[in-house]
């Protein structure tokens, strides 16, 4: 179920990336970006309230870094990135603005490490070099195409 509800989320995140970049709507970007995230948040709660996750909490179990984690992605993940990434597809190919699916987890492995001093393995900076490579390769054959257009090549 994990990996069917997975493949489903990056269906529709590739879908809506794609539709939104020939239908760009019309008024402020964080409007937009509510229109986005609004929805989603409507099948993750009923989700909770299906598993009983609601009747299991409790506030004394909210801990300080659980609240910092969360006002992080809220705030840092959520609203900064999606605005970013929602003017970005109003500049740029969406092949290039996707690639930040593909930088973000490198950049939180590198968060994670030097402000929690979490350990990084051999196995994910083979990885994550793996990544960057395809990120550039992928971004200058992007580069390439548009130079070429513009020589009317």
């Amino acid at each position: 179920m994990g990996f069917a509800a997975l493949l489903l989320s990056v269906v529709c995140w590739v879908t809506g990336t794609l539709y939104h970049r020939d239908h760009i709507r019309s008024g402020e970007i964080i409007t937009n970006l509510a229109w986005q995230l609004l929805p989603a948040s409507v099948p993750a709660a009923i989700i909770a309230l299906l598993r009983g996750e609601f009747a299991q909490f409790t506030i004394a179990d909210i801990s300080v870094p659980a609240v910092s984690a969360l006002l992080y992605l809220a705030i840092g993940s959520s609203i900064l990135a999606f605005t970013a990434y929602t003017w970005l597809l109003t500049q740029t190919s969406s092949v290039v603005v996707s690639s930040y699916a593909y930088i973000n987890p490198i950049i939180a492995v590198f968060l994670g490490w030097l402000v929690l001093g979490e350990l990084v393995s051999a196995n994910q900076v083979y990885a994550m070099l793996i990544i960057l490579l395809g990120a550039f390769i992928i971004n200058s054959h992007v580069a390439k195409l548009k130079r070429a257009a513009s020589r009317g090549e």
